[in-house]
């Protein structure tokens, strides 16, 4: 049994709170910063942005948030992780993608318990706030049972992030003796598959603030047509997205092409599956003609350039992604394969990665970042009318970053300060649907000392178990 402060708590809270004093950067279509701005908070949402004192006089009776030093933000999206691989952090360290699956993810997964995904993913979640991740996208793949999910999802509420939790689904096996990688247990059938993803959409969608579940096929090389089919099925079914692993590696592409005569983002657009609900997760070895299918058919791709480099990937054409009108968001990846869950520090080797790959300082920018951090992400899930932005009649997901430290002084340029300047634990307060989680550095929802040691305990017995050193 695990003890009662890592039981889920279903209550939120939200009282009506006025930002003021601070550097509002909106995110809106016309990128707007506010000096000496405020924001005003009530039943969740955004109610008023504005300069101070014209929303001082008018919400006197609000709970006053000074950001005075400091910056405003959007809440920040993680497009693409893995919460549970914070039980392996440090220990995939210079691996290449399928020696790292082989010797540590499978023997992992296969000794994981829905415990061990709860505790691990409470650990990444109060991780990511800290950061200032308001909404992540957890690709849940290695424990994927109706129970682990559950706990996922008992873990987000917990901590009270907004979490889109992407289910890992796969029922094939073939590549594994030639890659010489461990055959992994496939446990369902394609129509079990659905069936239990089907019963974890109809249990939170719609029904739960903060709890989204969309299909996540792991990737190609675990995929037949039928599940990406099936999968695609579902997720026009119920208006949502799908969330996959694509040309993360040259070895997965070939192994496309000797499968299926196809490389992977063609055979995706061949079997009609992509369009406005694919999240496109990496994307690093497309041609040309892939690009061009991911723009005509209003695919997203979900960037991760410290997993990309950490794993010797390669390097992902966002540039020409960008210049085609693809919509580009950003992920850490999992803490096996970055170590950490620091969203802001992903953003600036993002822009740096593309900036000496081109040999060129100009070919990306530090808004364009932000913009995949935010609005981008958003867009990514059909949220733009909701979360992205700070503007009024949105989720008031907001972050406010200190700038009275000697790495943000002076603040010329805001935007500039945080992507390039600012590191992840400047970052102040985080409110999430109008919650409060962070405040003055300090998680809000959770005793941290406690469940910490509670997490170390799990990751001790999981090791014996995984006979992992």
């Amino acid at each position: 049994m695990l003890p009662n402060f890592l039981v889920g708590d279903k209550n939120m809270s939200s009282e009506s709170i006025l930002i003021t004093n601070g550097i509002v950067v909106t995110m809106n279509k016309k990128r707007e910063v506010l000096h000496d701005g405020a924001v005003y908070i009530e039943s969740g949402k955004i109610a008023a942005v504005g300069d101070t004192k014209s929303l001082s006089k008018e919400y006197s009776n609000a709970k006053v948030i000074d950001a005075k030093e400091k910056i405003v933000l959007p809440g920040l999206i993680n497009a693409h992780t893995h919460s549970a691989q914070t039980l392996l952090r440090g220990l995939g360290d210079d691996m290449n993608l399928f020696e790292w699956l082989a010797k540590l993810v499978y023997p992992i997964a296969e000794s994981l318990t829905p415990d061990d995904v709860y505790i691990a993913s409470l650990v990444a979640f109060m991780e990511m706030i800290r950061f200032g991740v308001t909404t992540v996208i957890d690709n849940h793949k290695d424990l994927a049972s109706k129970e682990a999910v559950i706990k996922v999802a008992d873990a987000a509420q917990k901590v009270g992030i907004r979490a889109v939790i992407a289910r890992g689904v796969r029922d094939w096996v073939p590549r594994c003796e030639k890659w010489e990688i461990p055959k992994f247990v496939v446990p369902y059938t394609v129509e079990e598959e659905m069936k239990i993803t089907k019963e974890l959409i109809e249990m939170y969608n719609g029904k739960n603030e903060l709890i989204t579940i969309i299909p996540g096929p792991a990737a190609m090389f675990t995929s037949s047509e039928h599940l990406l089919i099936e999968t695609n099925k579902l997720a026009k079914e119920y208006k949502i997205p799908y969330h996959m692993h694509i040309a993360e590696t040259q070895g997965s592409v070939k192994a496309c092409l000797e499968d299926f005569g196809k490389r992977e983002v063609e055979l995706l657009y061949d079997l009609g599956i992509l369009g406005p609900q694919s999240q496109i997760v990496h994307a690093v070895w497309l041609d040309d003609k892939e690009i061009d299918y991911l723009a005509e058919t209003g695919a997203h791709v979900v960037y991760c350039p410290v997993s990309n480099m950490f794993l010797g990937s390669g390097i992902a054409p966002i540039v020409k992604m960008l210049e085609k009108g693809v919509n580009v968001t950003i992920g850490t990846d999992g803490s096996a394969s970055n170590n950490n869950q620091d969203i802001i520090s992903t953003l600036k080797y993002g822009a740096l990665l593309q900036k000496v790959h081109h040999l060129k300082s100009t070919v990306i920018s530090a808004e364009t970042m932000l913009e995949m951090a935010t609005i981008n992400g958003a867009k990514a899930l059909g949220m733009e009318n909701e979360i992205g932005s700070i503007e009024v009649g949105k989720k008031a997901d907001v972050i406010i970053v200190r700038t009275d430290v000697p790495e943000l002084t002076p603040v010329n340029n805001p935007v500039s300060s945080i992507i390039y300047a600012g590191v992840a634990t400047d970052v102040d307060t985080v409110i999430i649907n109008g919650d409060v989680v962070l405040e003055n550095g300090n998680l809000t929802k959770v005793d941290t000392a406690t469940v910490l040691s509670e997490a170390n305990k799990k990751i001790s017995d999981l090791y014996k178990r995984a006979k992992i050193k």
